[in-house]
């Protein structure tokens, strides 16, 4: 019984001689408990790359994971900084071809009516205020604007703007 089950074994893993640096039996006993000791080694072996390889399929997961959340979070801020962008030049566009020049001809009203004294002195500053205000908000919009553009040139790995 005991050679049958020695027939399918490989030769080398129950080799007569290696059986007995390997087993304290003898004779065909020593050779089957050799190549069963060959086969566990396999075995874990086998268990070890199967959890390797499953280890590496869970890296794997995890980065195509990280870069989707990557993806859409970058996605997410391009748009936004667009959105900053185009909204800002506009706003920016509007203060300097409409708003400004209207406070500046209100100002300049008001300074010819204070010398003939059709308004008070008040109604002067009122004016002035409102063109530094005016001008102070152009040049946030002008920032606001520069900064979205740098953002979206860094996050694109270009320049957008001379």
């Amino acid at each position: 019984m005991r050679l049958r089950l020695l027939v399918g074994v490989e030769p080398s893993t129950s080799d007569a001689l290696i059986a007995q640096m390997y087993s304290d039996e003898a004779g065909p006993q020593a050779r089957l408990e050799t190549a069963f000791l060959s086969q566990n080694a396999r075995l874990k072996t086998c268990l070890t790359r199967l959890q390797d390889s499953a280890e590496q399929l869970s890296a794997l997961q995890a980065a195509r994971s990280t870069y989707g959340a990557s993806r859409l979070s970058l996605q997410g801020r391009l748009q936004e900084d667009y959105q900053m962008a185009s909204t800002s030049a506009r706003l920016a566009t509007l203060y300097r071809e409409t708003v400004l020049p209207q406070a500046r001809l209100a100002l300049e009203s008001s300074m010819a009516s204070y010398q003939t004294g059709a308004v008070d002195f008040l109604s002067v500053l009122t004016n002035f205020g409102s063109v530094l205000e005016y001008e102070m908000t152009y040049f946030d919009e002008l920032t606001a604007f520069h900064l979205a553009v740098s953002r979206l040139g860094e996050m694109t790995g270009t320049t957008l703007v001379h």
